[in-house]
């Protein structure tokens, strides 16, 4: 919360309705309202402009999204969607409420709830999601209880994973010459030096000149409408706000809206 007041002057990010403070270096309201618009759009239907999104019926794009999801996430999506009849089916056989596991079901299923209703793109609440998909598991909590005696549970299960991943994908070492030129890449990250990934690309930026108090010009540079970065070309940042000023003489000072 404090971060986002020393970034944005709101203490939680990007709403609006709780503005508590008047700092010069706050975000304009409206500002907040639109970015708040597009995190909501985007994760229901990218690449579409947020008015369009935010105007379908819940039908609509719904269907565009559940349809977009990849299908190992819409099975953790239904396995959560059925975690009460999980619990319920344990409590039955155990004729028990273990409070802890029932206030954690409850907190998880009120993050999903905001999650889905503010931005449903998985990577924002893949822990709520995981937590309730996996609720089955608590039949086999007294098993689970006696390895974990013995045998550290997180250990095994990183290890298989890893196990798996090699199975799957590191057999490709050892089977193909992947020195030979252009095929090594497919096994390792080797990132281009900026400036040949903008020429390759034909990055292009725009150059924005601000003012400071006493008149001195300070150029800042920012993406082209139809790209996305500005790679080289410091101090670069996303699409500046028209409405900015310099707090001060220097950048160092940060910046406001008034």
């Amino acid at each position: 919360m404090t971060k986002n007041v020393m970034l944005t002057g709101y203490i939680i990010y990007p709403m609006a309705e709780v503005d508590l403070f008047n700092f010069d270096w706050e975000v304009s309201k409206n500002s907040v309202l639109d970015i708040k618009r597009w995190i909501t759009s985007w994760a229901r239907i990218p690449m579409k402009n947020h008015d369009e999104v935010l105007a379908m019926p819940f039908k609509e794009w719904f269907s565009v999204w559940w349809n977009a999801s990849l299908n190992i996430n819409k099975i953790f999506y239904l396995l959560a969607a059925a975690a009460p009849l999980s619990y319920a089916s344990y409590y039955l056989l155990n004729k028990k409420v273990e409070k802890s596991i029932l206030t954690t079901i409850l907190v998880a299923y009120l993050g999903l709830t905001f999650w889905f209703v503010t931005a449903p793109d998985v990577r924002f609440s893949f822990a709520f999601v995981l937590f309730l998909a996996l609720l089955p598991l608590l039949f086999f909590k007294s098993l689970v209880d006696k390895v974990a005696e013995k045998i550290n549970l997180l250990l095994i299960i990183s290890t298989v994973y890893c196990l798996f991943l090699m199975g799957k994908n590191g057999y490709k070492l050892f089977c193909e010459d992947y020195f030979s030129a252009g095929n090594f890449s497919e096994y390792a990250y080797l990132p281009l030096d900026a400036s040949e990934i903008k020429d390759k690309r034909n990055i292009k930026f725009n150059s924005v000149v601000l003012l400071t108090k006493d008149g001195r010009k300070i150029e800042l540079f920012e993406p082209n409408p139809n790209h996305a970065q500005c790679f080289d070309k410091f101090p670069c940042s996303w699409y500046i706000d028209q409405s900015l000023k310099l707090r001060g003489e220097d950048l160092k000072d940060g910046f406001c809206t008034e």
